[in-house]
């Protein structure tokens, strides 16, 4: 089977293949919620963009993780698969700023202080 992927990087791998691997990203997927529209959209994607998906998927939540992004502000994960639409994982993510993280660490100290 790694022979015709090596051929043919573009066709669909079987569908347990494409399963585990669905499974896996939603495992990493902070936002839980429309899990068979993200599973439909993951269905569309070539193995490639499922590649470059799961590449991808550590440095936004490490993003949202350290911005404290609100659930809410956070993709659904079929809007951020949906190969035609979406695409988020090209998103190119703003360099941090240690100005910005710095005020936003001195505010938690205050809100922290305050309370």
């Amino acid at each position: 089977m790694s022979n015709v992927r090596a051929l043919f990087p573009d066709c669909a791998p079987p569908a347990a293949a494409q399963a585990n691997d669905f499974d896996a990203f939603w495992h990493l997927y902070p936002r839980k919620v429309a899990k068979a529209h993200a599973r439909s959209m993951w269905a569309r994607l070539t193995s490639a963009e499922r590649t470059a998906a799961l590449a991808a998927l550590p440095a936004h939540v490490a993003y949202w993780t350290a911005r404290q992004t609100p659930p809410e502000h956070i993709p659904h994960a079929g809007t951020w698969l949906n190969p035609r639409t979406g695409r988020r994982w090209e998103d190119e993510l703003p360099a941090a700023d240690p100005a910005e993280d710095q005020r936003a660490e001195r505010l938690r100290r205050m809100v922290d202080g305050a309370a």
